[in-house]
């Protein structure tokens, strides 16, 4: 695929409407976790439960592959690596709905899955080698900027990689953290998600749950949802 590939919207929605999200946190995580409605989780202020988001509709994706750049996406077709850090099977899996459903849709249509170590994943991830790649991001400090930031801005971790940029993003994002009032940070936090929703440069799938298991003699331990290896960290 050419550089440019992703920068069809078209594209984006074609697999945005080709992911299977309440099947896989079914059948992959059990039923534990829920369903992400933009970039910011429902634990931290920002997050908009009524946002909308994308579902499986393999009648929409078709539609959205065949329009996009103009036609020759549907008639020439497409070929590229979907990678994601080797040993986690969750993404492997992730990875592989999105292949199957994918590839039903026209046999010119080939994703191909692969494992890469997890050195070699970042460096083709810092360095823009990697067409799509599966990956999640933990909080540093408990506030939505934490994940507006990385995820939206074209400064930050995510869209630095991908080559996504939208002032309106931006501006979004600086006016975010400036903000001191809870309900007009809010008010644009739910600009911002619905920016998310319409400009798809990524699919969000979850937000999951992570147990702990010990010893009832254990004692003393709290719960520190900042850790970022919580609740396993040390």
């Amino acid at each position: 695929i050419p550089a440019e590939f992703f920068s069809d919207m078209d594209v984006r929605k074609g697999f945005a409407y080709s992911f299977d999200y309440q099947g896989y946190i079914a059948d992959v995580f059990h039923g534990k976790g829920t369903r992400a409605t933009g970039c910011i989780p429902r634990s931290l202020p920002g997050h908009n439960p009524r946002q909308k988001v994308y579902s499986l509709d393999l009648a929409k994706a078709k539609a959205h592959f065949q329009r996009a750049w103009g036609g020759k996406v549907w008639e020439k077709g497409f070929r590229f690596t979907l990678t994601f850090n080797s040993g986690n099977i969750p993404r492997q899996t992730l990875c592989q709905i999105i292949k199957r459903n994918v590839e039903s849709l026209n046999p010119k249509f080939r994703v191909d899955v692969r494992p890469v170590q997890w050195s070699t994943f970042l460096d083709g991830y810092r360095n823009h080698k990697l067409p799509m790649f599966s990956l999640g991001w933990n909080a540093d400090f408990p506030d939505p900027h934490n994940f507006a930031f990385p995820i939206m801005h074209s400064l930050g971790d995510y869209p630095k990689s991908q080559g996504y940029s939208n002032p309106e993003a931006d501006k979004l994002v600086e006016q975010g953290i400036a903000e001191t009032d809870p309900s007009k940070r809010k008010a644009i936090y739910a600009k911002l998600l619905a920016l998310e929703y319409e400009d798809v440069p990524h699919l969000v799938i979850l937000n999951t749950v992570v147990y702990r298991t010990e010893r009832t003699r254990v004692k003393g331990f709290y719960h520190n949802p900042i850790f970022p290896n919580s609740p396993y960290g040390n």
